[in-house]
This record gives C-alpha cells, sequence and structure tokens, in this order.
C-alpha cells in the first residue's frame, strides 16, 4: 500500500481535510453535550424537507476510537482520491457514497452515524481502480483487504452478539457503492460505462426506494413508524393537526401496535373536532395498553363528552315534545 501522505499537507487536500474537520467539530460538539444530533440524523424528514439530513450523521461519532478510526482511513483513501480526480470529483464521491450508505442503513435498520460507510465506499472504490487502472495500481494491499474484509464481518459478530451495534449495512452498501463506481470509471470506452454506470444508478434507484415507500415492508428493525410518528408529534406541537393526522396513519400503516400513536393520532383529531375518530383511536390506545392511566383518561374524557352531547340532544328534544303538547 502507498505510503500516505503527510498531515502537514492538509491544504493541499481541502475536501478530505475539510470533511475530517467537520467531523471532528461535530463529534466534539456531541460528546461534550453541546450541540444535539437529532437535528442532523436520517429519517422521514431528510426525504421531503430536511435534505441535509442524507448526509449530516457521517460527521458524528460515538466515541474517540471510532472517530480515529474512520478519520484515519479517510485520510488515507480520500487523499489518494483528490489527488488523481481533484476536488469537486472528490466531493461528488464522497456525498454520493455518504447518502448511498446512509440511506441503505436507514431502509433496513435505524440509521447510524460515522464515516464507515464512506471509507468503505473508497476502499471498494480503490479496490476496483488498483486493478484496471494504472493511476491507482498497488494503492490497496492484501493485508489492507484482509483488514477490511475481517473488520466487517467482525463486527457483523459484535452486533449479532449485542456486545457493540455497528452499522453494517452502511458498511456493506458502501464498499458495493464503492465497486460499482470503480467499475464505471475503470470502464474503457463510453460503450462500456454507461451500463455500468446504469447499474451504479439503478443500485441508488433501489437504495432510495427501500429508504421510503418500501420502508415499511423491508425495514428489519421495527423502526418503519417511527421517525413518521416523531415527525408527526412535531407539526402536532407546531399547530398543524391536519398534517400530523397524515402523518400517523402513515406510521401506523407501517406498525399499528403503538398505542402513543394512536393516542396523540385521537388528539389531533379532537384539535380539528372529529370526535368521533378521536375516539376510535383512543379506543385503540386503550386496548394495546389497558393500564396506562394517560390512555384510559383520554377515552374515559371522549366518552364524557359523547354522553354529554347525548344528554344535551335528549332534553332539547323533551323540551320540544313538552312545548309541542302545550300547543
Amino acid at each position: 500500500m502507498q505510503r500516505p501522505e503527510p498531515l502537514s499537507s492538509c491544504l493541499r487536500f481541502p475536501v478530505t481535510s475539510g470533511v475530517a474537520m467537520v467531523a471532528i467539530v461535530a463529534t466534539s460538539g456531541w460528546r461534550l453535550g453541546i450541540a444535539d444530533v437529532e437535528p442532523f440524523t436520517i429519517n422521514a424528514l431528510a426525504f421531503s424537507t430536511q435534505f441535509w439530513r442524507l448526509i449530516t450523521s457521517i460527521f458524528f461519532h460515538v466515541n474517540v476510537i471510532h472517530l480515529l478510526f474512520n478519520l484515519c482511513w479517510l485520510w488515507i483513501f480520500g487523499v489518494l482520491v483528490e489527488r488523481v480526480f481533484g476536488r469537486p470529483k472528490t466531493l461528488g464521491i464522497i456525498l454520493l457514497l455518504a447518502v448511498g450508505s446512509n440511506v441503505a442503513e436507514y431502509a433496513l435498520f435505524r440509521g447510524g452515524v460515522g464515516l464507515s460507510g464512506v471509507g468503505y465506499g473508497l476502499f471498494g472504490l480503490l479496490w476496483v481502480l488498483g486493478r484496471w487502472d494504472r493511476r491507482f495500481w498497488g494503492v490497496i494491499d492484501q493485508p489492507t483487504v484482509q483488514l477490511f474484509v475481517g473488520w466487517f464481518f467482525l463486527c457483523i459478530v459484535l452486533t449479532v452478539a449485542n456486545l457493540m451495534p455497528v452499522a453494517n449495512v452502511a458498511h456493506g452498501s458502501g464498499a458495493v457503492l464503492g465497486v460499482l463506481l470503480g467499475w464505471a470509471i475503470a470502464a474503457r470506452s463510453m460503450r462500456q460505462r454507461l451500463p455500468r454506470a446504469g447499474l451504479l444508478a439503478g443500485c441508488l434507484a433501489l437504495i432510495v426506494v427501500g429508504g421510503t415507500v418500501a420502508r415499511p415492508y423491508v425495514n428489519l428493525a421495527g423502526a418503519a413508524g417511527e421517525d413518521l410518528a416523531d415527525q408527526a408529534d412535531l407539526v402536532l406541537g407546531q399547530g398543524n393537526p391536519h398534517r400530523a393526522i397524515e402523518l400517523y396513519h402513515r406510521a401506523i400503516a407501517a406498525n399499528d401496535r403503538k398505542p402513543r400513536w394512536w393516542h396523540n393520532l385521537g388528539v389531533a383529531y379532537v384539535r380539528i373536532d372529529r370526535f368521533e375518530e378521536a375516539r376510535q383511536a383512543y379506543q385503540r390506545a386503550a386496548e394495546l395498553a389497558p393500564y396506562d392511566t394517560t390512555y384510559r383518561d383520554a377515552l374515559q374524557s371522549i366518552n364524557n363528552y359523547f354522553r354529554a352531547v347525548e344528554d344535551s340532544r335528549l332534553k332539547s328534544g323533551a323540551v320540544s315534545t313538552e312545548e309541542a303538547a302545550n300547543h
């Protein structure tokens, strides 16, 4: 493997250095309690109004070891790519790998943080280019391949054993995207490049579909509705019950066993005076959590409302009958 550039040359590689610096600042702020990571992690908002979430979670790391490991490989691989392809293309490559690996992890599980997906993507990219492009000959040696493959499977074991949760899908999808990108770049003619680029685009499209409309069907962690419900909570608090109702229904379509979502759906219906729908939602929440006083009290309250309305209607009817009899 080629000897990495000294850190003193960081100004010559502003894209790689910039990504590393943002990661250091973001992680430090998060771990010191200065910054809140939630606005920067991926959820359903990333596909509608808060597109930065598709990328920004890569800058946060759970601890110093996680950060240093990823920054080490970002520097080694990123500098090689930036030296050959230049700044704009390197930025584009990092963004592609960040979005692809981030969305893939979110589609199948809950999403994650860190530059690991980008690191594995750059590894896959250079592994392919090192065999087809003379500018990258020898940049990935056998020990590096063994390290990345071994670490990939070790992380899966650690995750399954519940010893250390790792975004393994981000690792794998990043590597696959890097390989496909490298295969497209290494094409010797446009006739070769177009189908290879099409395969890469198709893979990205499949990942995006998995992270959006197909997530309720492919998510393996039962998390498909959580971010939708969180988004619904937010817009309900902002005074938009109609939008909240839409989001709660989407969340419930993904997982209808969450009493809090049903209860909050009822709250949203109450705010637009749709009391029958609210009662049905409260009823479902109480059925799912029969010992929770919050849900029982909400159901009791709305049942009392309906009884009061019915009593008022009966009294009005009685008065009208009496008046008619007097006449």
